[in-house]
């Protein structure tokens, strides 16, 4: 995961396949672990300027769909959670594998 000044870049493990996303926005910090195993963890910070996230795909371009955080002008803590990244990069041609959870709460 890179922060970047607005966005957030997230590297996947294998290029050709369709990773799942979860996004979870809360009023405060969630655990840090869930019920799944995950093979990494990292956690930053994004500020908006809007109250609204765009996902984009690196081949496909941006997922209709946008991630609505709420306040514009707040600074959001953000954590990201993956597994079966091994799995993904064995097996590039398979869909759905590597898995991703997105949480985000406001800073301070």
């Amino acid at each position: 995961m890179l922060a970047r000044p607005g966005r957030v870049d997230i590297e996947s493990a294998a290029h050709t396949h369709t990773a799942v996303m979860t996004a979870q926005v809360r009023d405060a910090e969630p655990p840090s672990g869930d019920t799944r195993v995950r093979d990494e963890q990292a956690e930053t910070t994004v500020r908006r300027r809007t109250g609204n996230l765009q996902v984009w795909g690196v081949a496909c371009g941006p997922i209709a769909q946008e991630i609505e955080l709420g306040t514009p002008e707040t600074e959001w803590n953000v954590r990201l959670s993956s597994a079966e990244r091994a799995e993904a990069a064995k097996a590039v041609e398979e869909a759905g594998i590597e898995t991703y959870l997105v949480q985000f709460w406001p800073t301070a």
